[in-house]
């Protein structure tokens, strides 16, 4: 910054691991430098952001990763059918809110981040997150709901966006997750102002995982969502 002998030496350092870098073809990385970051978990009205202190280094495995995408996939495609959207969007958006599975509010298998509204009558958890107001970020506890599994977690979420006004939008958006993210924005699932860029982009390294990896969902039951019991719009 100064010019000094050691800027230059490490500015020389610099160059010529980019020079590595470029020749075997894995570009500057900036990608996968963007989706560590975002995967710590989303600033959002809804997402468990990480602890104080978390690092990029504390983020979630490639192993982990596709196994959180396997894992759901049966789950997210019945909940696709519900919703006319793509299933890897709804798995991208669940690896959002939960830094791919690391990070939920307590035991709560909440993979969507819904919170406990007033009108809830199920079980809850309380866990700190992160919100926006007047473009800055702050810390809160809140309450979340609380589902006994993965399962009931999707039921609740797909009865929220489709039965929710709010969410119309996102709706029958297919693969389309540029619309979809949007909607939810707007609809506002979240107060990161960012959001609807962040899931766009973790929707973009889950559907290139599912084009590497074959992620077999069986026969998924079908989502019954109006069969749930103590569900509230909140």
């Amino acid at each position: 910054m100064f010019g000094s002998d050691q800027g230059d030496m490490y500015q020389d350092m610099a160059d010529d691991q980019l020079a590595v870098q470029l020749s075997q073809g894995k570009g500057l990385g900036l990608a996968d430098m963007l989706i560590r970051q975002l995967s710590n978990g989303v600033s959002s009205t809804t997402a468990v952001s990480p602890a104080p202190g978390a690092t990029t280094e504390d983020v979630a495995s490639p192993e982990q990763r596709e196994k959180f995408i396997s894992g759901l996939m049966p789950h997210a495609e019945a909940a696709a059918r519900e919703l006319g959207v793509d299933p890897g969007n709804l798995i991208a958006q669940a690896a959002l809110e939960t830094g791919w599975g690391r990070s939920q509010p307590g035991d709560s298998d909440n993979l969507f981040g819904i919170k406990a509204g007033g009108s809830w009558g199920g079980a809850s958890v309380q866990a700190n997150t992160e919100e926006f107001a007047g473009g800055e970020s702050r810390r809160v506890d809140a309450d979340f709901r609380a589902y006994g599994s993965q399962r009931e977690s999707v039921q609740d979420y797909v009865r929220l966006i489709r039965d929710n006004p709010r969410y119309a939008g996102a709706l029958n958006t297919g693969g389309d997750i540029q619309a979809f993210a949007n909607a939810l924005q707007r609809g506002g699932y979240a107060t990161d102002p960012d959001y609807a860029r962040k899931l766009v982009t973790v929707a973009d390294e889950v559907r290139q995982r599912i084009a590497a990896n074959s992620f077999k969902s069986g026969s998924p039951e079908p989502i019954n969502a109006q069969g749930l019991l103590r569900m509230s719009n909140g």
